[in-house]
């Protein structure tokens, strides 16, 4: 077994999708790949997007975003699923 110091950290966007859930496998199935924490995944699920949209929307202001993701989310945020309580 590697050391969290060994491991990667990967951000796979569309896990929900045919190839992503496909990529999210994989890499769980990889001792190199560590997981992300709570703080991490809510960086990277909620202000990644965010900061995303605030870039585009300055440098291109009649650009149009759309983010569609809803997929197991909890509109009231007491899931235990931390994914779920970010989207």
């Amino acid at each position: 077994m590697q050391s969290t110091a060994d491991q990667k950290h990967l951000v796979i966007v569309g896990a929900a999708g045919m190839v992503g859930g496909y990529a999210l496998r994989y890499a769980l199935d990889h001792a190199a790949v560590g997981s992300v924490t709570d703080a991490e995944l809510r960086a990277i699920t909620a202000d990644y997007t965010i900061e995303f949209a605030r870039v585009l929307r300055s440098s291109s202001p009649n650009a149009a975003f759309s983010f569609l993701s809803g997929n197991g989310a909890d509109p009231t945020g007491r899931r235990r699923l931390a994914f779920a309580r970010y989207k």
